[in-house]
């Protein structure tokens, strides 16, 4: 029998990759992050078994603007958003479907290392500096701040 395993590469990033998440509720949906300041939206094409050439990733969004390297991102639960967390401290959030940034948020100038949604509106960041923010998503305010 012929073997159908085969490596398929996302190519787009001008660096490092530094994050991969898969959409929870679009199998076949992820987003990666660089060092390169963007984040890039991906679908899966599976492979149809009777033709070998058909697998591959469709890069439907490249998500710009962010501040600097982008280290952390994260699906909603709805899989209809994602944020990310860069450099510069900032956090945006970002509709799947069509890429837009609907919110910009900063943390104050610490660069943003993890990410993770605690309810559909509201979001926790971890920063360099050992702070852990809680952010209110609808209005983009701190509404907490968990020092080490």
């Amino acid at each position: 029998t012929m073997s159908t395993d085969r490596a398929l590469y996302l190519t787009g990033h001008e660096s490092e990759v530094t994050a991969v998440a898969c959409n929870p509720m679009l199998e076949g949906h992820l987003a990666s992050s660089s060092r390169d300041g963007t984040v890039r939206l991906w679908v899966v094409r599976p492979l149809n078994p009777s033709n070998p050439n058909s697998a591959g990733w469709q890069c439907r969004h490249v998500l710009e603007g962010n501040g600097g390297q982008v280290r952390a991102i994260c699906y909603s639960a709805c899989g209809k958003q994602l944020v990310s967390g860069s450099h510069d401290g900032g956090v945006r959030l970002w509709v799947t479907g069509t890429g837009e940034c609907i919110r910009e948020m900063r943390a104050r100038g610490s660069k943003v290392r993890a990410l993770a949604y605690v309810t559909a509106e509201q979001l926790v960041s971890g920063s360099e500096d050992g702070v852990i923010y809680m952010w209110d998503l609808p209005t983009g305010a701190i509404i907490r701040e968990l020092k080490g």
